[in-house]
């Protein structure tokens, strides 16, 4: 690094993230932003279906399909 000579060396250094902020209103908002998100993710995933529901869904769209077939022609 030009005129730094890096951090001092010591027996038992371990490193420290510095973090410096614009505006202290940024860490609010950021921080606000993320649990937003969260909450938009967790309502946003569909409820698991069981084994019966997932056949049931099944039947019901090939009926669906043999329908429209006999429709068709």
């Amino acid at each position: 690094m030009m005129g730094h000579s890096g951090c001092p060396k010591g027996e038992d250094d371990r490193p420290a993230a510095v973090v410096n902020t614009e505006h202290p209103a940024f860490i609010t908002t950021g921080f606000i932003m993320i649990v937003i998100g969260f909450i938009i993710q967790f309502f946003a995933v569909p409820e698991p279906k069981s084994i019966s529901d997932l056949r049931r869904e099944i039947k019901n769209l090939k009926m669906r399909e043999a329908a429209t077939r006999d429709h068709e022609v």
